[in-house]
């Protein structure tokens, strides 16, 4: 289980970006810059859940378009996005 304690804020999911399941991600933080990132942890209903990421591309300096693992139908991702209660949602790190 993850705990309040071990991750800190990197960023912010701002909203889908086109048809294949990718969210625009504004930074705070620049984890990217300094060491590999594999998943990115969002609060969700008062649990820390992780989600993967399939690939990123910067978009500028402080926004990604990110896409996430285990996302087949990215026509729907919208919708599916915003069912899981990602837009709007703080992304976090792991502290090691």
């Amino acid at each position: 289980m993850i705990k309040k304690e071990e991750v800190y804020k990197i960023g912010l999911f701002n909203k889908p970006h086109g048809i294949h399941g990718e969210l625009q991600f504004t930074f705070t933080d620049d984890i990217f810059d300094r060491v590999d990132c594999d998943y990115l942890i969002c609060l969700l209903d008062g649990i820390f859940v992780p989600f993967f990421i399939e690939e990123y591309r910067f978009r500028s300096d402080s926004t990604a378009l990110v896409k996430l693992e285990g996302n087949r139908h990215r026509r729907t991702c919208p919708n599916v996005y915003q069912r899981r209660g990602l837009l709007s949602c703080e992304a976090c790190g792991r502290s090691r």
